[in-house]
């Protein structure tokens, strides 16, 4: 963040972290229209849906149905997700 007191962003203000993401078109991070869109950190989860995860991990999460996300802006947000139900 411009104030110096945000999370770092491979050592780029976040303007230039968002401008950089947005240049990429990366379908992978989809749309970035601004700092809430970035995000820094995510609980480890194993989804339910990836063949490759060993069926006894399949599903697990920290939080049951969801993880929380880190963003550039600096918020956290729980932001549900099926393929994480236990």
């Amino acid at each position: 963040m411009a104030c110096g007191c945000g999370p770092v962003f491979w050592g780029k203000t976040e303007a230039q972290s968002i401008s950089d993401l947005q240049a990429a078109h990366d379908p992978a991070v989809g749309p970035i229209s601004g700092a809430t869109d970035v995000e820094l950190a995510v609980d480890p989860y194993y989804p339910n849906t990836i063949s490759t995860v060993q069926p006894e991990l399949k599903g697990r999460t920290i939080h049951a149905g969801g993880r929380c996300r880190g963003f550039l802006d600096g918020h956290v947000q729980f932001i549900k997700d099926s393929r994480t139900p236990m």
